[in-house]
C-alpha cells in the first residue's frame, strides 16, 4: 500500500450516525473483525473479543438500554455552559439519536476485552501505571481499526461509548460474562450521507522536534475557546442545524417531552 492511499483513508473516514437499511455485503463483518483481530497489544495480550448483533429485537432491546444513557447523559451535559455543551446534547431533540443508530445499522460489533489479560505486559506497569491504561489503549487500538476496516469497505461506523449502569444492563441482555469490559459499540451499515470533513490542528501546531517548543504551549483561555470552536465545528455531523437557545428553553423542552 501507498503512504497516500493510507492517508486518503485516513482523511475520508467519517463517524456516521445515519444508517440506511441496505443489508451488509457477505463476509464484511467478518472482514472488520479479522482486521480488528491484528491490532497492536502490550504483551501481545489480545483482550479483544467481538460480540456481533444483527437480530432486529435484539437490537431495539440495545436501543432502549442506549437511550436510558443518553438521558443520564443529557441532564449531566446541561450543568456546561452552552458553547462546551457536547453536540449530541445540545438540545432534547438528539437523545433518540444514538438509538437511532443502532435501530438503523444492520450491524452492531460490541467490542469485548478481557481484564485478566492486562498480566501479559510488564509487572512494573501495575505499579507505576494506571492499572488498566495499557488494556485500555489495546482495546482502543482494534476499536480505530475496525473503524478504518468498515471505512476500506465502502461501509460507515461509529464510535459508540457505553456507561457503568448500561454495560450491567448489556452483560445480562447478550450473556456477557461479568469480569469483562464493554468497551465500545460500533453501529455498521452504509451511511445515509458523508458528514463534511473534521477540522484537524496543522502539523506545524503539533509537532515538536528535539525538545518541546513552548511557544506551541496553549494557555487554559485558549484551550477553552478552542473547545467552544471546536463543539461548534461539530455540530453539522450531529444534525445540529441551529444552536438552542438557552439552558432554561432547553430544559422546558426537555419537561414537555416528558
Amino acid at each position: 500500500m501507498k503512504y497516500e492511499d493510507f492517508l486518503g483513508l485516513l482523511k475520508n473516514r467519517r463517524t456516521i450516525r445515519h444508517f440506511k437499511p441496505d443489508p451488509l455485503p457477505k463476509g464484511a463483518i467478518e472482514k472488520i473483525l479479522e482486521a480488528g483481530r491484528w491490532a497492536m497489544s502490550g504483551g501481545n495480550g489480545q483482550p479483544w473479543e467481538f460480540l456481533v448483533v444483527t437480530d432486529r429485537v435484539t437490537k431495539a432491546k440495545v436501543g432502549a438500554i442506549i437511550n436510558g444513557r443518553q438521558e443520564r447523559h443529557w441532564a449531566l451535559e446541561q450543568t456546561r455552559e452552552q458553547r462546551y455543551r457536547h453536540p449530541g446534547h445540545f438540545r432534547p431533540g438528539l437523545v433518540p439519536d444514538q438509538v437511532r443508530m443502532v435501530n438503523e445499522a444492520p450491524a452492531l460489533i460490541i467490542l469485548l476485552g478481557d481484564p485478566r489479560t492486562f498480566q501479559a505486559t510488564v509487572i512494573g506497569n501495575q505499579f507505576f501505571s494506571g492499572e488498566h491504561d495499557i488494556f485500555h489503549m489495546n482495546l482502543g487500538n482494534s476499536a480505530m481499526i475496525m473503524n478504518l476496516a468498515a471505512a476500506s469497505l465502502g461501509l460507515g461506523a461509529a464510535w459508540q461509548t457505553i456507561d457503568r449502569p448500561s454495560e450491567h444492563q448489556l452483560k445480562e441482555l447478550l450473556g456477557i460474562p461479568l469480569e469483562y469490559k464493554i468497551y465500545v459499540q460500533i453501529p455498521v451499515g452504509y451511511p445515509v450521507k458523508t458528514p463534511p470533513p473534521q477540522y484537524r490542528r496543522t502539523l506545524k501546531e503539533v509537532a515538536h522536534y528535539g525538545k518541546y517548543d513552548k511557544s506551541k504551549y496553549r494557555t487554559h483561555d485558549e484551550i477553552r475557546e478552542w473547545l467552544a470552536q471546536c463543539r461548534l465545528g461539530s455540530l453539522p455531523s450531529y444534525d445540529v442545524r441551529k444552536p438552542a437557545q438557552s439552558t432554561i428553553e432547553l430544559t422546558k423542552a426537555a419537561k414537555k417531552k416528558k
